[in-house]
């Protein structure tokens, strides 16, 4: 009997002790739980007192916005000089706006190209057309060299009786020497083509035509009447586009 309350003791000195272990890791554990839960919430403060600062920040931001705004309505509308000195600065853009459209209407040759020895196109435009209605003046296009000659487009007045007529022709330019026996058959088709898409608006034809050393430049006198370019709106800002197809015949 004895034998059997010792081995008893000892087991339940055994049991108390592994409860004494389990209770000191239970401890240990708790306490680190608790040193987890006390950094999670230091950093949660420190988050929140980040977000904070920067709200602060933010709205100090929109104090100065709103400090700025109230400071311009304080001082009034503008003056009279900066007014003036504003419309000086836009009528400078857009005179430099101007210049530069001018530039791209004149290098715009419009496809002007010559396709073989024997047969030329040439597309141009011309501005300020109302000056060629008011007087005499001649205008004229880029030249395209082919067939050993260089041509080009013109335009001038041309009235007959009461009405002024726009006179377009194809000449052979005047700055090169042509020899008395050349000659030159051509048919030609001339087009006023529309300002933006290109088309053709008014066409003539012509067949047989000769041109010699005497008679460089052939076209119509009458192509239309400044009045019906006026009434038809087939120019733009006072521009009009001209389309020239020539090719020989002999």
């Amino acid at each position: 009997v004895m034998a059997g309350i010792g081995q008893s003791m000892e087991e339940l000195s055994k049991e108390n002790a592994q409860l004494r272990r389990d209770l000191a890791m239970r401890d240990f554990e708790i306490s680190e739980s608790k040193k987890e839960l006390e950094s999670t919430t230091v950093s949660l403060q420190t988050v929140i007192a980040l977000k904070n600062k920067k709200i602060q920040e933010q709205q100090a931001q929109i104090d100065e916005l709103i400090a700025e705004v109230n400071l311009g309505h304080n001082q009034g509308p503008p003056t009279k000089k900066s007014r003036v000195d504003d419309g000086k600065e836009e009528k400078e853009q857009m005179s430099k706006m101007e210049k530069k459209l001018e530039e791209i209407d004149q290098k715009l040759a419009l496809n002007s190209s010559s396709l073989s020895a024997g047969e030329v196109i040439l597309r141009a435009k011309f501005s300020e057309i109302s000056k060629v209605e008011s007087n005499t003046v001649t205008k004229t296009s880029q030249a395209v060299r082919t067939g050993g000659k260089d041509w080009k487009i013109a335009i001038q007045q041309k009235q007959v009786g009461p009405v002024k007529f726009l006179c377009v022709s194809l000449r052979v330019s005047s700055k090169q020497s042509i020899p008395d026996s050349w000659s030159c058959t051509t048919s030609f088709k001339i087009s006023l083509l529309h300002p933006t898409n290109l088309t053709p608006l008014l066409s003539m034809e012509g067949n047989g035509i000769i041109y010699t050393a005497a008679k460089p430049s052939w076209g119509s006198q009458t192509f239309i009447s400044f009045h019906d370019l006026r009434e038809k709106n087939y120019s733009k800002d006072d521009s009009i586009i001209i389309s020239f197809h020539a090719f020989a015949t002999n």
